[in-house]
């Protein structure tokens, strides 16, 4: 994490190392999120990333993907093709905000879409929120995730909160540990 502080650092030296957002967390409490910039401006200046129309999105819980954005990094792209951009979330873990493993935490108008376009899916963000959110989780490590409904990715977070075990933890981090390795980030 030094390594790429330093190395982003050089690489653009007026823009900030970390990128600070702010999501929603157990119970839907708001919290700051951490990652490591990659690209030559926030993302979103503050502001949300909201689209204006769904089909901007493959579903509405996974950003963009955005590997030939022109605002995106050179070393940018390379941290996030292996998931490095998302290791300050571990201070996020350390201060309680977040766990290892969980749903992953959205922003507040990622859940407003939600609410608004799927009336019926209430009571399961209710259910999805009763935990704290994860650094990965069950549709995170799927190798089709930017394919999934946002039904499917409601269901398959409400069945690991449902259904975890020490057992379905590790095979989580491992099948994690296999597609940081494998660079299947975007």
């Amino acid at each position: 994490m030094i390594m790429v502080a330093i190395l982003n650092k050089i690489l653009d030296p007026k823009y900030p190392i970390i990128y600070k957002q702010i999501r929603l967390g157990k119970n839907e409490i708001p919290f700051e999120c951490y990652k490591f910039r990659t690209m030559i401006d926030s993302h979103d200046n503050g502001q949300p990333s909201q689209p204006k129309e769904k089909k901007e999105f493959t579903n509405v819980f996974e950003r963009t993907k955005v590997t030939n954005c022109k605002k995106i990094t050179p070393f940018g792209a390379l941290i996030r093709k292996y998931y490095i951009d998302e290791l300050p979330q571990l201070f996020n873990v350390l201060k309680g905000d977040m766990s290892l493993i969980g749903p992953r935490p959205n922003e507040k108008y990622q859940i407003d879409y939600i609410r608004k376009s799927h009336r019926d899916f209430e009571r399961l963000l209710k259910i999805r929120y009763s935990t704290k959110p994860g650094l990965t989780g069950p549709w995170q490590v799927d190798p089709n995730k930017f394919d999934l409904t946002d039904r499917e990715i409601i269901q398959r977070d409400i069945d690991y909160i449902q259904n975890a075990t020490l057992k379905s933890d590790i095979k989580l981090s491992l099948v994690t540990v296999l597609r940081v390795l494998g660079g299947f980030g975007q």
